[in-house]
């Protein structure tokens, strides 16, 4: 096995590293969905007008919390896909 062969495995090893992870910020994407959906049922709601600070709060948070996780799992995606399928100018510019 070549130095250059060794290189290409560990590209792809990155590359399922960042699968991995993409992988793993899906249940927090479906969740701050989840949890959206469920804040504007209770917004809506009759007899919440005193919680509408507390709304506005849990609204922000998850928010925050769920454009975090659409960010990893965007990033680690693209991320994988250039390390699993390109490479090539990573490769080249590691072997020269």
């Amino acid at each position: 096995m070549t130095k250059e062969d060794i290189m290409w495995i560990a590209i792809r090893l990155f590359g399922l590293y960042f699968l991995v992870l993409a992988v793993a910020a899906v249940p927090s994407v479906v969740g701050f969905g989840y949890g959206i959906y469920h804040l504007d049922q209770l917004q809506g709601t009759p007899g919440t007008e005193n919680l509408v600070n507390s709304f506005t709060v849990m609204l922000k948070a998850s928010l925050a919390e769920g454009v975090s996780a659409a960010a990893q799992f965007l990033v680690f995606s693209l991320f994988s896909y250039y390390f699993l399928r390109k490479g090539k100018g990573l490769h080249a510019a590691i072997m020269s």
